[in-house]
C-alpha cells in the first residue's frame, strides 16, 4: 500500500465516509451467468454523496506493464493532501483493446469496493435521482429549528429508505440542530424580555417528526 507520511485527517474522513455510504444496487446482468450485480456507475452512485460530503477523492490509473496483465493503482485523497493507494493486478481476457478496457472497468469495480467497503444490495429499486448536495444546501441554510424540521421533512421524501443520499441528509441536518443549539454570542445579546423567545427552538426541536 502506497500512502503519504501521515494519514490522521484522511482517517477520520475515512470513518465517517464509510458511515454515509449505502449498498451499491443491483442494476447489471451477467449475460452468461443471469445474475444480477451492480456495475461501476451503481458502484459509483452509492460512494460520491459521502465522498463529496467528506472531502475526499479517488482517482484511478492504470500503470505500464510487460506481463501481459492489467496494472491498476487506486489512490484515495483528502483535501489535506493526504492520500493511500494500492495496485491490482489483473488477468487480461483477451489481448485487444475490448479485453483491456472489460478488465479495466472490472478491475475499476472491484477496487473501489474494497477501498471503501462497498457491498451490493439486493433491493432493485432505482436510486434517487434528486441532487442531494441542493438538499443539503437548503439544510445548512437554515436559521430556526422550525425552518429545519420543515425543510428536513420535505427533502426527506426525496430520497429512499437505507440510500447513501438520506444518510447524507440525516448527517446534514444533525449537524445543523447542533449548530442552531448553540449558545447565542454575547456581543449580540438581546434586552432581558426576549430570553423566552430565544428558547423556542429548543421546544421545537423536541416535537416528534420520523428520523428528526
Amino acid at each position: 500500500m502506497n500512502k503519504s507520511e501521515s494519514i490522521a485527517k484522511l482517517s477520520a474522513a475515512l470513518v465517517k465516509c464509510q458511515s454515509l455510504i449505502g449498498d451499491a444496487k443491483k442494476n447489471a446482468q451477467n449475460p452468461h451467468l443471469k445474475n444480477k450485480y451492480a456495475n461501476l456507475g451503481s458502484v459509483w452512485d452509492a460512494i460520491s454523496p459521502a465522498l463529496e460530503t467528506t472531502k475526499l477523492a479517488v482517482v484511478q490509473m492504470p500503470c505500464p506493464s510487460d506481463d501481459g496483465k492489467l496494472h491498476m493503482e487506486t489512490t484515495l485523497v483528502h483535501e489535506s493532501g493526504e492520500f493511500i493507494g494500492s495496485t491490482i493486478v489483473m488477468p487480461l481476457p483477451k489481448q485487444d483493446p475490448q479485453g483491456y478496457g472489460s478488465a479495466l472497468t472490472y478491475a475499476r469495480r472491484y477496487a473501489l469496493c474494497s477501498l471503501l467497503g462497498v457491498v451490493q444490495d439486493d433491493d432493485d429499486g432505482q436510486a434517487a435521482t434528486a441532487n442531494v448536495s441542493h438538499s443539503v444546501a437548503l439544510i445548512e441554510a437554515c436559521q430556526s429549528m422550525e425552518e429545519l424540521q420543515a425543510v428536513f421533512v420535505e427533502e426527506y421524501k426525496k430520497f429512499g429508505r437505507g440510500s447513501p443520499e438520506l444518510r447524507v441528509l440525516t448527517d446534514a441536518k444533525d449537524g445543523r440542530k447542533v449548530s442552531l443549539s448553540q449558545p447565542f454570542n454575547p456581543a449580540q445579546l438581546a434586552p432581558a424580555a426576549k430570553p423566552a423567545v430565544e428558547s423556542q427552538p429548543a421546544a421545537v426541536a423536541a416535537q416528534p417528526i420520523e428520523n428528526f
